[in-house]
């Protein structure tokens, strides 16, 4: 069997330690089978809804539908971070969309 741990020391309990005992049984038959192809789907979803969720949140607060949140309208922020934050982002999704 091969389950990768993954951000435990050395005798730490994680994820794969917990699961080991019920695969050995044969209580669980798959836990998973990834390729980097799904990665790079998983990825371009997520920065999908991100910007998604921030655009969605910023017109509800702009038709004063919801308070102020402080969340600012993806591409357009005053502050650096956000911007910063959101260009690397879409530099990931057009790098994802290049190798394919």
């Amino acid at each position: 069997h091969t389950l990768v741990g993954a951000g435990g020391a050395e005798g730490a309990i994680d994820a794969s330690n917990i699961l080991k005992p019920a695969l050995a049984r044969g209580i669980i038959k798959c836990i998973g089978a990834t390729t980097t192809e799904e990665y790079k789907k998983y990825i371009c979803v997520g920065i999908a809804t991100w910007i998604g969720f921030q655009t969605f949140i910023n017109i509800g607060v702009a038709t004063s539908m919801i308070p102020n949140t402080g969340i600012p309208l993806p591409f357009f922020s005053k502050g650096g971070s956000a911007i910063l934050a959101i260009y690397m982002a879409m530099g990931f999704v057009l790098n994802i969309k290049r190798d394919v």
